[in-house]
Order: structure tokens, then sequence, then C-alpha cells
């Protein structure tokens, strides 16, 4: 007898247990490179104008992403339906979001790490989501919770602490707090120019594309004020190492890391990148904030777990919710020659042997909801076709 979706167990197989523990190894690599990615800019500023750095690391990390989406194109069918380039309008956010954040973003930070040491920095610049949600309420006339206007004060005064640490002892200064501010601003104002061009094009597509343009904007200040006379070869290996790890591969492990775990979970480990940035940098730079600046930055990373608090979590859709509410199908099942899948296999990206070999019984009779529940689906009925191409597009697959 075929078994329904109801019959099909909910515990997780031993394959997605293992992806999961991947993607945990993903987060992870994405925390240590982030968090040293300040420390090396700190250190890169003895070696190289902050234009430069700027220029080298976003046009490096461009060309790897462009040899990963190539290698990945020849074997993923997604990845070959991409754009080569923008078209019409999106030129316009390709080019806003390049230069505004590859661009002035990077320029903004590394002129602020002259003048503020790595941890500091990195705390400063993790308020950038405090940011993002303001320019939606200012923007888009979004309602200004509680939780947003009292996260957005702590934050504030938490950084007029860290402006007020700076004295003659200390390695904070009011213009590194500053542009580090600046930069956060700059990356909020970069996610939202970004978000249009993530209807049309795959994360690593409009990456691409918005590092190429920071790099070409770039170019004729490089040439006005570079000089790599001085430069040693440790230096050029920092500057590779931070195009490569930090923001090539931190891309790719941090878009894995999404689609398996979620942005809120994945999003959660990002607070860690502070305390580990200002260890590396005692560690390897022998800079450690003072007192004042340290209650400064917990006073900021706290106004933005206020910020981002929501007491009513939301809970996971299931395929079945997510079509009814594109109210695209009329709520019957497709039937399979074989086990139905379950949302656990569909949303943790396992597919069981047994799911391999099926097909859509109703055929041209009706619209049914469970086809694209499976990656390997064979059904070509245009129903279920549209349905799997608006299901991904609505939860990031």
């Amino acid at each position: 007898m075929t078994k329904t979706l109801s019959d099909t167990p909910e515990t997780p197989t031993k394959d997605a247990k293992l992806t999961r523990t991947f993607a945990y190894v993903a987060v992870a690599l994405v925390v240590t490179s982030w968090s040293s990615a300040f420390v090396f800019t700190r250190y890169l500023r003895l070696e190289f104008d902050p234009v430069s750095i700027a220029m080298w690391r976003n046009l490096i990390a461009a060309v790897i992403l462009i040899g990963i989406s190539l290698v990945a194109a020849r074997w993923n069918a997604a990845v070959r339906r991409d754009p080569v380039l923008p078209r019409g309008r999106q030129w316009i956010y390709v080019v806003l979001c390049g230069i505004g954040w590859f661009f002035v973003y990077h320029v903004a930070l590394n002129y602020g790490v002259h003048f503020i040491d790595a941890g500091t920095a990195s705390i400063l610049i993790n308020i950038g989501p405090l940011f993002i949600i303001s320019f939606a309420v200012l923007i888009y006339g979004e309602t200004a919770s509680r939780n947003l206007v009292v996260g957005v004060s702590m934050a504030f005064v938490g950084v007029m602490l860290i402006g007020f640490s700076s004295d003659s002892s200390t390695e904070v200064s009011w213009v590194g707090v500053a542009l580090c501010t600046a930069a956060a601003g700059l990356y909020a104002f970069g996610a939202l120019t970004q978000k249009p061009l993530l209807r049309h094009a795959s994360a690593l597509r409009v990456t691409i594309w918005t590092a190429t343009a920071g790099s070409l904007a770039a170019v004729p200040f490089t040439v006005a004020v570079a000089d790599y006379s001085e430069v040693s070869a440790s230096g050029w290996w920092m500057l590779v190492y931070l195009g490569v790890i930090p923001t090539a591969v931190g891309f790719v492990a941090w878009a894995y890391a999404v689609n398996q775990i979620g942005a809120s979970v994945a999003g959660s480990f990002t607070y860690l990148i502070p305390p580990l940035a200002i260890a590396m940098g005692w560690i390897f730079l022998g800079e450690f904030p003072a007192m004042l600046a340290l209650i400064g930055s917990g006073v900021c990373l706290l106004g933005v777990i206020v910020a981002k608090y929501d007491p009513k979590p939301k809970r996971e859709d299931s395929p079945v919710e997510v079509a009814k509410r594109l109210s695209i199908v009329d709520g019957r099942r497709c039937g399979w020659g074989s086990i139905a899948p379950s949302a656990a296999d569909r949303f943790d990206g396992v597919t069981s042997s047994r799911l391999r070999q099926r097909w859509c019984i109703l055929g041209r009779s009706t619209s049914p909801i469970w086809c694209f529940a499976s990656p390997c689906c064979r059904c070509r009925h245009r129903s279920c076709s549209y349905l799997r191409r608006r299901l991904r597009s609505s939860r990031g697959f």
C-alpha cells in the first residue's frame, strides 16, 4: 500500500544529521574568518593604503567566485539558469550596491582601523542590522516597534561610550568611531540595494556583479594614490587571504549554512565575531580595548539583540502551508508510486534512495502540491513546475 505524508517518520536521518554538522562547521569557518578579517585589515594599514586594500580584496574575491560559479554550473542547473549580466534597471542597483557597499564601505572601514583597534571596529560594524531595520522604517514605512526604539537608543549610548574612551593611552579616537559607524550604515545601504537584485538572480551571481562593480570603482583612486614599492611579500599574502577566505570562501560557507539551518540560527552566531576579533587582536597585535570601550561594546551588542528580538517566534511553514498561502493550489495531494516525502526531508536537503523514482499519478487532472517536495521530482505537469519555482523563490531555495 502506498504510504502517505502522515505515515512518514519525522525523525532526522543520518544524512540529515551529517548535513547539519557540515552547516555548523561552515558557520564556525565564517565566524573565524570574518573575525580575523578585522585583525588582518588593521595590520595591513602599515602596508597598503585603504583604497588599495578595498580594490584588491574585492577583485580577488570576484575572480574566485566566478571560478566557483563556473564549476558549479557544470552540475547545478540553477546556476546555469542564472543571468550572466544584469538587465535594465538592475544595473542601477548593481552600481549603487557595488559602490556603496563593496567600495565606500571598505574604504571607510580601512580608514577607521587606522584610529581604532580591530575588536572595537568589529563591534561598531556589528550594529549594521540596526541601520537596516531603521532604514526599512524610514524608507518603506514599516512600523517602528518598541524593541527597535530601545535597541537603537542603547546602541547610540554604546557608541558614545566607545568614543569617550579615547585618550592618549588608547588606540580609540572619535575619527575611528565615526568612520566605522558610517561603514555600518553603508553596509545597511548595500544590503537594502542588493535586495531587489536577489529577486532575479542568485546570491552568488549578485555578489559577483557587485564585487566587480566595487573593484572597478576603486581603480581610478588606486592608480592615483597607490605605491607598492615597500610592500612586503607577507603583506601581499595577507591581502590574498582577505580576498579568498573571509570574502569568497566565507560567502559560500555562509550561503550553505543559511540554506541548511536558516538565517536566524546562523545569524545568532555572528555575535561571536566581536569577542573573537578582540581575542585575535590581543594575541596577534597586542591590542586590547579600554574598559570603557568594552562596556560600550557590550551595550551596542545588547542593543542589537534587543532590536532584533521577537517575542513571538515564527514557525517554519511546511510546503503545503506555503503553497496554500501562494493561492495557486487547490489543496489536493499528488500521489506517488512509493512513500511520500516529508517536510523534514525537503527542508533538510535530504533525498532518500526511496524518493528517487516518482511520478505524478494525477497527471493533468488537478494541481498537485507534493510533486515539488522532493528535489528529484520527475513530474512535468505545468502546475508542478510553476509551484516549485514559486516555492524556491519565496523560501530562498
